[in-house]
Order: C-alpha cells, then structure tokens, then sequence
C-alpha cells in the first residue's frame, strides 16, 4: 500500500478527529502494529520522505471537494446533480517560492490545486475508492486573489438568495466582507496589483488586471445587495441591530473610498448607503429628508438625479456615487463628521 491514495465518502458531520482514530486503529489491526506506530500527517503540503522514521507508519490525511470543470457547473444546477456521479476530487495548497506555505504578502502567495481522478464512481458499493490519476494546477498571486475574491462573492450571493435566509451568518459574511481588514482584505489586493509602484507589476497581463477588476467590482455590489437585505429585515426595536447595520454600512463606505482610488467601483446601480442620518436610528429624519429631496430636485447642479425613482432608496447612479466618495474620503482625512461631508438631501432611507 506504500504511496496509494484512497478518496473516501464520509457524512458531513464527519469530524478530522474521528477519521484519524478509526484509520489508525483499522491499519494497526490490519499490519498487526501498535497504534503508537502509526502517524498522521495532516493537511495537504508535500511531504519530504527523506525527513520520515523508517520504522513509522504514516498516514497523510486532508478534505477533498468535488471537482467540476466550467461546463460540468453549468449542467449540474441541482444539489442532487451536485452530489452524484462524482470520480474527480480537489484540493488546494498554498505555497511560496521560498517555500513557506503561507506568505507575507498576496503578492507572495501562490496555491496549488491538485485534482484527483477515482477508478469508479461516487457514490459507490465501497466507501472508499483508488486514485487513478492526478493532475496538479498551480495559481500565480494574482489568479489566487481572482479566486479568493470570487468565493467571496459567492458566499455573499449564497446567504442572500437562499430561500430561507439565516441572517446570523449573512451578517457574519457581511463583517467579514467590509470591515477594513490588514491582510489579504480588497483594498490589500488593490493595493498589491494595481498601484504604480506595486513590485512585480509589469509582470501581470492585462487579462489578469481586468478580470481582477471585474471580480472585486462585483464583490462590492454583492455587500452592496446584502447590505440592502439585511437592512430591509433590521428590527428597528433593537438597538444592537440597527447599530450593526450602521457600522457595516460605514465600512462599507471607507472600502468604496479605499478602492475608488484604483479604479474599482460597484457595478451601475448598485446600493449606496449614505451614512448621513440612518432613519434606523431617527425615526423623525423623514420629513426632512423628503424636504432635503424636494430641495435638491430644483437644484440643477445636485449630485443625486431624483427623477429616478431608484435614487430615493440609495441607488446611485456612477457620478453621484463617486461625488459621495471622494467627499466621504475627505471626512475621514479631516476628520470630520460623515453627515457633513454628504450633498444636500443625500439621505439614507
């Protein structure tokens, strides 16, 4: 059995830990060794034999995902499609060129997908079932922030299209989208590949640049969706709710303004939550916003077009949206309070 490798079907609530001890057990039995004898390996990283104990069993261990190619996604629309006829495995691994597997920067950090092929069939007779071929695909930083922004999108569109929405882990999603994040956050990928003075720059395609512009300006119209869908389901009777909402939507806000400067903005129409005075929290701003509207309909040279209806919800048209942002930037460079860097009757409703 010396460098076979097995996918086996387990239920979803399968724990590591349970594989681990019913494997070690089962093969100390089958070798007649003692379970002490036996050593797991987790994860997915090459394994440098020359470092192993020859009088070691070993056992690498780590989850595999059903591999489908773009056509294969398209054909398979139904959980159940999903789930069956299933013969190719993924995994992913990250590695640098020095060797490490996590790098310093995202500019540093490439993944490796490896794809398995089974002899037959998921599901099967047999729980377990041999690779047969392997193939391994290996993503520059650049294509590996393109995925890693595109999953993030589509955990975004998952939580808000479901038919039963469970909105604590939308808003959980949601933080982790737009809260301004250190490491390996959007405005950290802008930074990496689209600044002037980004190291290794030239070395990018323009297809990559795009397609990675493309990507993040659908991520922000995904938080901006679910910004929206959340806030029409926010319980105005508690205050931990509607300050949550006003939180990510200031978040929200910086993110346009941290990205705005790279050339990626959310796709024409999307949501914009103006972060002026929210009525989730004034429930007599009302009035006065429809006054701040009617005013600024007679003002030819205001930012928001209200003979569009979609303007009285927060959807704003490219040039609006940019006029908010760069205003909204230079608040919070003075420091000064949001409300007052917003144009008249910019008003969250």
């Amino acid at each position: 059995m010396n460098g076979q490798e097995y996918v086996y079907k387990e239920p979803k609530i399968t724990r590591l830990v349970e594989i681990k001890d019913r494997l070690r057990t089962l093969f100390a039995k089958k070798f007649v060794l003692a379970e002490t004898a036996i050593q797991i390996i987790e994860g997915s990283s090459v394994v440098d034999l020359s470092k192993l104990d020859e009088n070691q069993c070993y056992l690498q261990i780590t989850s595999v995902t059903p591999y489908f190619t773009a056509e294969e996604s398209k054909s398979r629309r139904t959980p159940f499609e999903a789930c069956v006829n299933l013969a190719r495995f993924m995994f992913e691994t990250p590695f640098t060129i020095s060797g490490a597997g996590q790098g310093n920067s995202v500019a540093d950090q490439y993944k490796r997908k490896t794809i398995l092929t089974v002899a037959k069939h998921f599901p099967y007779t047999k729980k377990r079932i041999i690779v047969t071929a392997k193939q391994e695909i290996n993503l520059s930083p650049i294509e590996n922030a393109i995925e890693a922004v595109d999953a993030r999108y589509e955990t975004l569109n998952a939580e808000i299209k479901t038919q039963q929405p469970n909105f604590k882990t939308l808003q959980q999603v949601i933080q982790g989208s737009v809260r301004l994040q250190v490491n390996a956050g959007p405005q950290e990928i802008c930074r990496t590949f689209f600044s002037e003075t980004a190291a290794g720059r030239d070395s990018y395609s323009v297809e990559h640049i795009q397609r990675l512009k493309q990507s993040l300006s659908n991520f922000l119209g995904a938080c901006a969706e679910a910004l929206l869908f959340n806030k029409s389901n926010v319980d105005v009777n508690t205050p931990s709710s509607i300050e949550f909402q006003e939180e990510m939507e200031q978040g929200y806000a910086q993110l346009l303004v941290g990205m705005e400067q790279y050339q990626v903005t959310p796709p024409e129409g999307s949501y914009h939550p103006l972060l002026a005075q929210s009525t989730l929290s004034n429930s007599s701003s009302s009035s006065s916003i429809s006054a701040s509207l009617n005013d600024s309909k007679d003002d030819p040279s205001s930012d928001i077009n209200n003979s569009s209806p979609a303007s009285s919800y927060g959807f704003l048209s490219v040039p609006s949206r940019k006029s908010i942002t760069q205003r909204l930037s230079n608040s919070f460079k003075k420091g000064s309070h949001l409300s007052d860097s917003l144009p008249n009757g910019a008003e969250s409703i």
